[in-house]
């Protein structure tokens, strides 16, 4: 087959974005080397949000109309302050539920864990629902969120890119979240069609970005260990946390979260603090140190080896 690359494949090629326009999907450069070759008119998806259309039903009426409180609680730092108030009115517009935000500057800095259980213990809402500061969310996240959430179960949203200038999703599809054996998270590129989808389907792994969790069973699982730093690793920690003690996590695939993804974090992280938090982590769910613990490390890692045949994953 005769290779047709032409400018803007060979950018692609390049990196480092994987996402490709002409394709419609997120795909490495193997996969223009091996598969594509230029040709991308045989390998372009359907637009996302026309899937999602078609995926997404409707609510009825007793989980739309649910007015169980839900607190949302946004971490915030400097560097995103320019998108709080957009975020704000962005969760206020699409919540068809009453909810309280609680927004907290991390000006001194404190992080995000010491900011999240600040906020919890103030939370008057029987949910929490722990959202980044320049994010956009689909309508009606919050009473599908609260469907599926329960006394043991964590629940997190699909996500898309977010265009911070026209506040609007960039067509991207990401779901499912796996832990690696260093306890790092990825999102697993690819992992089911949008159309082969549960409402709710079981994940591995968090994204800290945007989850939701009864306010009881927070603290039951003693809220953010405020050891693990101040940013970081809070998908981590709350993914295994909650599977290794009998939990769940589940992605409600009919809620998106628009989000703002960074190449890189715009604040240092201490390596010397990342390496302390992950030894941590490790002591207490894979050596097995942590009392609270049911589930062996490698129970998780059997439950979703599914997740091992999907090449295409990128960190977050």
């Amino acid at each position: 087959m005769e290779k047709l690359f032409d400018e803007y494949c060979l950018a692609h090629i390049k990196g480092p974005d994987v996402y490709c326009e002409r394709v419609n999907q997120n795909v490495p450069p193997a996969f223009c080397h091996f598969s594509c070759w230029g040709n991308w008119e045989r390998h372009r998806k359907e637009d996302v949000e026309k899937l999602r259309s078609e995926h997404i039903k409707d609510l009825p009426d007793d989980i739309a109309n649910n007015q169980d409180l839900v607190t949302v609680i946004i971490p915030c730092i400097k560097e995103d302050a320019e998108y709080l108030d957009r975020t704000i009115e962005s969760v206020k517009k699409t919540a068809l539920g009453p909810i309280e935000i609680i927004a907290l500057m991390d000006d001194v800095p404190e992080g995000q864990r010491v900011l999240m259980n600040r906020a919890a213990s103030k939370a008057k809402g029987k949910y929490l629902f722990r959202l980044d500061a320049h994010c956009n969310m689909s309508q009606g996240w919050d009473a599908r969120m609260k469907d599926s959430c329960a006394e043991n179960t964590i629940v997190t949203t699909t996500f898309d890119g977010l265009d911070v200038d026209t506040w609007k999703g960039t067509g991207r599809d990401n779901g499912f979240v796996r832990i690696t054996e260093k306890l790092e998270t990825f999102f697993v590129r690819g992992w089911k069609a949008i159309e082969e989808r549960a409402i709710e389907e079981e994940t591995m792994g968090l994204s800290g970005t945007s989850f939701m969790i009864t306010k009881d069973y927070y603290f039951r699982l003693g809220g953010c260990d405020e050891e693990l730093g101040e940013w970081g690793a809070i998908g981590a920690e709350w993914s295994l946390k909650t599977w290794l003690t009998g939990g769940r996590c589940v992605v409600r695939t009919d809620v998106v979260c628009y989000h703002k993804f960074r190449k890189n974090t715009p604040f240092d992280i201490d390596p010397s603090i990342k390496k302390a938090a992950f030894d941590k982590l490790y002591r207490q769910w894979v050596v097995g140190d942590d009392p609270r613990m049911t589930r062996p490390m490698g129970w998780l890692v059997m439950k979703f080896s599914h997740y091992l045949r999907n090449r295409v994953w990128r960190q977050f």
